[in-house]
C-alpha cells in the first residue's frame, strides 16, 4: 500500500475493488499510509455468484485520494455504477474487469494526457480504458 501512494501524485484519486470481507481492512490499511477516503462506489455486475448466504452481484469500489479533495469530471456519475460483467468463458483473468467499468473511472478522475497508473494489471482493462480515453498508461 505504501508503495502505491508513494507512486501516485498529490491531489490524485486511487480506485480499489474490494469484496466486502476486505473492505474495511483495506480501507484501515490505506488510511495508514496517508489515502483518506473518499466515497464507496458499488459496481452491479448484473450476475450473481454463489455463495453459502446471498448470491453476491456487486463489487466494491474503494476511491481513495492523495492530498486535496477534487471533484470528480462528471459530478452527475451515480455511486452504484450498473455495468454488466464480462460473461464466464470468455474472460481473460478471472479478475478482468468491463472497459465500460473503468473508462468511466478514468475519465471521471483525469484529464486528457494525463498518466494512468495500475499497480496490479491483469488483462489490461485499464490500459485499454487510458488508451480510450486519451490517457497515457503506466504499470509498476
Amino acid at each position: 500500500m505504501q508503495l502505491l501512494f508513494d507512486k501516485l501524485k498529490d491531489d490524485t484519486h486511487c480506485y480499489l475493488m474490494i469484496n466486502e470481507k476486505n473492505l474495511a481492512h483495506l480501507q484501515l490499511e490505506a488510511e495508514k499510509v496517508g489515502f483518506k477516503f473518499q466515497q464507496l462506489i458499488i459496481w452491479n455486475k448484473g450476475n450473481a455468484l454463489p455463495n453459502h448466504y446471498y448470491m453476491r452481484c456487486y463489487e466494491c469500489i474503494l476511491m481513495l485520494r492523495k492530498g486535496k479533495a477534487k471533484d470528480i469530471n462528471d459530478m452527475t456519475t451515480k455511486n452504484i455504477l450498473n455495468i454488466p460483467n464480462i460473461k464466464a468463458g470468455t474472460k481473460l483473468h478471472s479478475c478482468q474487469k468491463p472497459v465500460e467499468l473503468t473508462n468511466i473511472l478514468i475519465n471521471n478522475s483525469s484529464k486528457e494526457g494525463d498518466i494512468v497508473l495500475d499497480m496490479f494489471l491483469g488483462s489490461g482493462s485499464t490500459g485499454i480504458s487510458a488508451l480510450e480515453c486519451n490517457r497515457r498508461f503506466i504499470r509498476n
